[in-house]
C-alpha cells in the first residue's frame, strides 16, 4: 500500500502528487491520498477512482506558531494511527516540513519511507530549527527524492546515497497550438513574488519594446509584488506592452495564443509552467537559474537558456524568436518532445523502481 501525505496542496506542487498518485494507481497500487489541512471536499485536479482521499484538519484550526507547537504531540500521534491503521509498507510525503513530521510520527516504526523534496534544498529557504531537524530526521529514510540531478549535491555524505533525482510527470490535455493563429503575444505564468524576478523581464522588455512596439508581454499571476510591478512598468511607460493579467482557472488558452513563454525566475524546482508551454508547442526562453530549466530546456533546440540576471540577454533572446518565425516554429515542434521525455509511463516505470527495491 502506498500512502502519499500533502500538507496544504496547491498549484504545481498539488498536480504533482496528484499525477504521481493517478500514475500509481493505473499500476494497480493501492493509494491512500491524506491531506493535514482540510481545504474543500475534493481537489483542483481529477483524481483517479481507486485511490482514497483523506482530510485530517489536524494543523488548519490553529492559526498561531504557538499553537501549533502544544498541538505538536497530538499532530504526531494522529499522523501515525493514520498511517499504522491502513498497514501501509510504503509511505511518500512531499516537502521538508512534512517530510519532518512524517519521520517524528514514524519513530521505532519499520515503514519505509520516501521523502521528497518539491523545491531546490539548497536554496529554498526553511529557518534553522527546521533546517537541524531536517538533518536529523532524513537519516531516517528509506530514500530521499528530488526533482533534478543538481539537487543531489545538497545533501550531505551520510544520506546522498539514497537521494534520486525524479521529474514530475507532465501531461496535457490534448492541446496543441495552432501554427496559423497569428499574435504578437509573449507569455509569462507565475506568481507575483520576489524570486520570480518580474522586475528583471519588465527591464528587458523594455528594450524589445524599443524595437517591436506592438508585440505585448503577458504576465499571468498574483501576489505581494503587483503594486511594485505596475509602478515599474508605469515608470518605464510600458503600460501599453506590458499587462499584468491576473489569474485564471486554464492556463493553456492563454498558451495556445502567445508565441512564446519566458521565464525569469531566480530559482525552480521544476518548473511545471515550462512543461506545460512545451506541451502545447511553444518554446521557452529561461534565465539558466538553479535548478529546473537546464533539465527541460534543450538550448538552442526547443528554448534558449540565458545567464542569470542578463537583462540584454534575455531581450536578445526575446529579439531572436519575435525575428525568427521559422526558429520559432521549429523549437515549438521539437518542445512536445517534452510528453515523451515526461510521459506518465516513463516516470511511473522510475517509480515502481525505486518501491520494489
Amino acid at each position: 500500500m502506498i500512502v502519499a501525505y500533502a500538507l496544504h496542496l496547491v498549484g504545481g506542487t498539488e498536480r504533482s502528487i496528484i499525477n504521481l498518485a493517478n500514475g500509481l494507481a493505473d499500476e494497480n497500487y493501492e493509494v491512500i491520498l491524506i491531506s493535514l489541512v482540510n481545504s474543500g471536499e475534493s481537489t483542483s485536479f481529477a483524481l483517479h477512482q481507486n485511490i482514497n482521499l483523506i482530510r485530517l484538519n489536524i494543523l488548519g484550526k490553529f492559526v498561531s506558531t504557538f499553537g501549533r507547537i502544544l498541538a505538536l504531540p497530538g499532530v504526531l500521534l494522529s499522523i501515525r494511527h493514520n498511517i499504522l491503521k491502513h498497514k501501509s509498507d510504503r509511505v511518500i510525503c512531499f516537502g521538508e516540513k512534512m517530510n519532518i513530521l512524517i519521520v517524528l510520527s514514524l519513530l521505532f516504526n519499520k515503514t519505509r519511507l520516501i521523502l521528497s523534496e518539491n523545491y531546490p534544498p539548497g536554496i529554498h529557504y526553511i529557518n534553522p530549527l527546521w533546517r537541524l531537524l531536517r538533518s536529523l530526521t532524513y537519516r531516517k529514510a528509506w530514500n530521499i527524492t528530488v526533482l533534478t540531478p543538481d539537487d543531489i549535491d545538497y545533501f550531505h555524505k551520510g544520506v546522498r546515497n539514497k537521494v534520486i533525482s525524479i521529474p514530475n510527470i507532465i501531461n496535457n490535455p490534448g492541446r496543441r497550438k495552432d501554427l496559423n493563429f497569428k499574435s504578437k503575444v509573449v507569455i509569462a505564468i507565475g506568481r507575483l513574488d520576489v524570486v520570480k524576478r518580474y522586475d528583471l523581464l519588465i527591464n528587458a522588455f523594455s528594450i524589445v519594446g524599443k524595437k517591436y512596439p506592438d508585440w505585448k508581454l503577458e504576465i499571468w499571476g498574483e501576489g505581494p509584488m503587483k503594486n511594485e510591478l505596475n509602478e515599474q512598468i508605469k515608470k518605464l511607460d510600458l503600460e501599453s506592452s506590458v499587462l499584468l493579467k491576473g489569474v485564471t482557472k486554464d492556463i493553456y488558452p492563454e498558451l495556445l495564443r502567445a508565441n512564446f513563454l519566458v521565464l525569469s525566475s531566480q530559482y525552480e524546482s521544476f518548473g511545471y509552467v515550462i512543461c506545460e508551454a512545451m506541451s502545447v508547442g511553444i518554446p521557452v526562453v529561461s534565465f539558466d537559474c538553479p535548478s529546473g530549466p537546464r533539465h527541460i530546456i534543450r538550448h538552442n533546440v526547443d528554448g534558449l537558456l540565458i545567464p542569470f540576471g542578463d537583462t540584454e540577454e534575455l531581450a536578445n533572446g526575446i529579439i531572436k524568436l519575435i525575428e525568427e518565425e521559422g526558429l520559432r516554429i521549429e523549437m515549438g515542434n521539437k518542445a512536445l518532445d517534452v510528453l515523451n521525455r515526461f510521459s506518465t509511463k516513463s516516470i511511473i516505470s522510475e517509480w515502481s523502481k525505486l518501491l520494489s527495491d
